[in-house]
């Protein structure tokens, strides 16, 4: 995809630090916000001198807006559509990367809300080759699963490159999981099916993941889940052994750790951590600092608090086996008597 210049000389255009709507006429700017959160929120709707929603008035509209998505479905049509800055007014900050941040958006032309993800790409490529973002745009476009965040298309502002994405409009599972409170058995099974069902996808489209984290899986309106950010996926059919350092300490498996050649593998260890936050509430190698979590994965012992079921502790065991021979592959994680879809069934 070759970059485009999207400046048009009109009267919006991105920030070139925060790639943030601007307006030359803040009153006229704050009128489009207001107008576009009438379709969806309530009747007052206020915003900043930033022109993004205030937090009292946020909360109501996120709840508006995923009342809405729940009886409506996206136009496809969008994928299709050249896209321009001015097609869009970004209503508040919902979250933000090494490389960017991430709007909640409004589509003018549908009257519909989107995820607008930010790349700055001259701080991107500063870490990178364009290559990178090239695989990251062609592979999630191909990517089409009920729980994957569905990738609908890109444009060009002066400086960012932006990529228009699903709204899940309950934020990640990181914020449903609370230190030291367990889910029960019975959601925990839902979530792995969830989790285990996109990387099965991801997988056979020959890439695995390598960042599977509760902060990279989203919740939609109906409360599914959908995996996201795609920026350290890896194609294992050009090359079946990796070994680049990369991830997120509490889910990095023992041999991205040890610099070791590694493969999906390491995809089926970050769910065993889940599994263990999921029935524990908390991951099994944590520490005050990235070094001595990295050291716990290494050298400390698994081990599984009682109160467990049998089957639910086994298979821990065999995702968080440290040696990638001998830990189960996902297609044997997915058959495991503990995922069973009746298992809980009254």
């Amino acid at each position: 995809m070759e970059e485009q210049n999207l400046k048009t000389g009109e009267k919006k255009v991105f920030d070139e630090q925060a790639c943030r709507l601007e307006s030359a006429d803040e009153a006229a700017n704050k009128s489009i916000i207001n107008n576009a959160m009438e379709v969806s929120s309530p009747e007052k709707v206020t915003t900043g001198d930033d022109d993004s929603l205030k937090t009292e008035n946020f909360d109501e509209l996120m709840e508006s807006i995923i009342l809405n998505m729940k009886a409506l479905s996206i136009d496809d049509k969008i994928k299709e559509k050249k896209l321009r800055p001015d097609d869009f007014v970004m209503c508040k900050q919902i979250g933000h990367g090494q490389f960017g941040r991430t709007f909640l958006s409004y589509y003018k032309s549908t009257k519909t809300y989107y995820a607008l993800k930010t790349l700055n790409l001259a701080r991107a490529l500063k870490k990178m080759s364009y290559s990178y973002i090239e695989q990251e745009i062609n592979l999630h476009s191909k990517l089409n699963h009920p729980n994957i965040i569905q990738f609908y298309n890109t444009f060009f502002t002066d400086n960012c490159l932006v990529f228009v994405l699903e709204l899940a409009p309950n934020g990640s599972l990181s914020k449903q999981l609370k230190k030291g409170e367990p889910l029960t058995e019975e959601v925990a099974l839902s979530y792995m099916h969830q989790i285990a069902s996109a990387l099965q996808h991801l997988h056979s489209m020959g890439y695995f993941h390598r960042d599977v984290k509760p902060d990279n899986i989203l919740v939609d309106a109906f409360g599914q889940l959908k995996l996201a950010d795609f920026g350290l996926a890896a194609d294992f059919r050009k090359k079946k052994k990796h070994r680049m350092y990369c991830g997120t300490s509490r889910y990095m498996s023992p041999e991205v750790i040890s610099r070791q050649a590694y493969d999906a593998k390491v995809d089926v260890w970050a769910l065993g951590i889940l599994l263990y936050q999921f029935l524990v509430g908390d991951v099994p190698f944590d520490g005050r600092t990235n070094q001595e979590v990295t050291s716990n994965v290494l050298d400390k012992e698994l081990t599984i608090p009682d109160g467990l079921s049998e089957e639910a502790s086994d298979l821990i065991k065999k995702l968080l086996t440290k040696d990638p021979s001998k830990r189960i592959s996902l297609s044997e994680l997915i058959q495991h008597p503990w995922m069973q879809a009746d298992k809980f069934s009254s």
